[in-house]
């Protein structure tokens, strides 16, 4: 664990991925839509 980079994290970069997760459809894609 010693070669480990530190993380930080970022405000922006949280709130940029979740407006993309919650653009997100968790449903079975219908037959139509293959």
């Amino acid at each position: 664990a010693a070669n480990m980079l530190q993380m930080v994290w970022d405000d922006e970069l949280a709130a940029v991925a979740q407006k993309h997760a919650s653009q997100c459809t968790f449903e079975h894609d219908c037959d139509s839509s293959k």
